[in-house]
């Protein structure tokens, strides 16, 4: 399904560390007469779906949030051990080598969805072409 496909591809890139669709995590916290998407003459009443029912889209926009952790790499003390298990306390004291992904990650994150609805628009169509239409089996095949 397109739902499967977006969240799998989103929630793969570096540092996601969680991705909802429609009113995501707020959906259980609600009832189902509130949180229902009527479909009105063009399109829906509301968006809780977040453009896609049953993993098909519906014509709403695709309303996803992804949520990335924090950098790791900070200035405070921190624990650790070493290659020999021993626990050691060490700080960091110059550089920052983690990326900086607030920068890149609207973008970046649009870029992926667009990619995973035209690879589905793609794979949609590829199941319609009619092979005679390209001449491909017009000459004989060898006996």
């Amino acid at each position: 399904s397109l739902k499967m496909r977006l969240m799998g591809s989103l929630g793969g890139l570096h540092a996601v560390q969680s991705c909802e669709m429609g009113s995501g995590g707020e959906a259980v916290l609600r009832k189902g007469s509130e949180h229902n998407d009527p479909i009105r003459r063009h399109g829906y009443k509301s968006n809780h779906h977040g453009g896609l029912l049953g993993g098909i889209t519906t014509g709403s926009p695709l309303v996803f949030r992804v949520g990335f952790k924090p950098t790791s790499t900070i200035t405070s003390s921190q624990s650790s051990i070493q290659k020999d298990f021993e626990e050691i306390d060490y700080q960091l004291t110059k550089g920052r080598h983690d990326p900086c992904l607030g920068v890149r990650a609207g973008v970046t994150l649009e870029s992926r969805m667009a990619i995973e609805v035209m690879d589905a628009v793609l794979a949609h169509q590829s199941g319609r072409v009619d092979p005679d239409a390209f001449g491909l089996f017009d000459q004989k095949r060898p006996s």
